[in-house]
């Protein structure tokens, strides 16, 4: 086929350059053709060439295996095989802490005392810096001043109490001596009983003052019922204020390292960052896949995390999430999609700060690595 197709070009370009008459006169006894003749004869060759020439192209075309039939046939690859020789699928990542956290102020909040420095390593509930909040301590002494205040109707209240009490012990002791007066006036002729006429009148006293008394109980009993409703939620707000000013010597809530300190904390501004604390202990990578890679990169996903140019062993982790939502790095950029992993261990030879090289350990049937 390769010499038929070859052959044929070359008759064709054989008839294409026969073209048109010479120049000369025609030999004798042939027809002599005019110029206009000559010129049609070669439009229509032209035009001959031209067509014949695209046929064989479109047949080349539908069977390009035609072409090289001399050559041997090429055996067909399986589809496995090809996905053998793919690229293995990798990404760039930053190493990240395991925890950080960030201690911001909130208003109302000043920096009293900052305990640690940055690089210190802090245990678990080790003080890093305490707060003065005039707002939290001005509201405490607020409710105090309020509590102090039904705490003194309940002293009024059981110092009224006894009050009534004592009165009434004493008309009974007064009772006592009338009737024993009384008795012996009775009893004892010629007697006279001039101290009983006494004790009458300091019996009217003593009733008149328990009447006056009696007279508070129902203004303080309701005073007191309604300071003790109000007693228990002030006794709730003042407990929850004792622990948000407790809370103002702020404490690690992890084991880790102070990576930040802020050193102007006397003008420091509401939300302004105090210090900052990361727990090194386990890490994490944030990189960012394209969108045909989604495919091969799911939670659970297993990959190899490694460092260019040196000799340390990969180490292995798993994806922990994927951001279905993507970012686009600039204007006009191919879409990227945040993901999130995990690194099995501690590995010596990793801090966060570093960029790694995400492979993706695909399972077979997927993206492998070339042979």
């Amino acid at each position: 086929m390769k010499t038929t197709f070859m052959g044929s070009v070359g008759m064709a370009v054989t008839l294409f350059t026969a073209g048109p008459m010479p120049a000369g006169p025609p030999p004798s006894g042939a027809p002599r053709l005019s110029r206009p003749k000559r010129s049609v004869r070669v439009i229509v060759k032209s035009v001959w060439l031209v067509c014949w020439s695209f046929a064989v192209l479109l047949s080349c075309w539908s069977n390009p295996g035609s072409i090289l039939a001399d050559e041997p046939a090429r055996k067909a690859v399986p589809v496995a095989a090809r996905e053998e020789s793919l690229p293995l699928q990798q990404f760039r990542g930053l190493v990240e802490a395991g925890r950080r956290v960030r201690f911001d102020l909130l208003p109302g909040e000043k920096v009293q005392e900052v305990m640690v420095a940055k690089n210190d390593r802090v245990k678990k509930g080790t003080p890093l810096f305490r707060l003065s909040n005039e707002a939290l301590v001005g509201a405490l002494a607020g409710l105090l001043e309020k509590q102090t205040g039904y705490q003194e109707i309940k002293q009024q209240m059981s110092l009224l109490n006894l009050e009534i009490g004592h009165r009434e012990e004493a008309l009974k002791r007064l009772d006592a001596k009338i009737a024993a007066e009384t008795k012996l006036a009775r009893e004892v002729p010629g007697y006279v009983a001039t101290r009983a006429e006494a004790l009458r009148e300091q019996r009217l006293g003593i009733e008149s003052e328990l009447d006056l008394l009696k007279a508070r109980v129902p203004l303080l009993k309701e005073k007191s019922e309604q300071g003790r409703e109000m007693e228990a939620l002030l006794s709730r707000e003042i407990a929850l204020l004792k622990r948000q000013i407790q809370r103002l010597v702020v404490t690690a809530p992890f084991d880790g390292q102070v990576v930040y300190v802020n050193s102007q904390t006397e003008r420091l501004p509401p939300g302004g960052p105090v210090c900052e604390l990361w727990d090194d202990s386990f890490l994490l990578v944030r990189g960012q896949v394209m969108q045909h890679q989604l495919k091969h990169v799911t939670p659970g996903s297993k990959v190899l995390i490694s460092l260019d140019f040196t000799q340390e062993k990969p180490v292995a982790g798993e994806v922990t999430s994927v951001e279905k939502a993507y970012e686009r790095i600039q204007a006009g950029a191919y879409p990227t999609f945040q993901v999130l992993i995990k690194i099995a261990g501690k590995v010596d030879w990793l801090e966060p700060g570093m960029t790694v090289s995400v492979k993706f350990n695909c399972p077979p049937g997927q993206v492998r690595t070339r042979p």
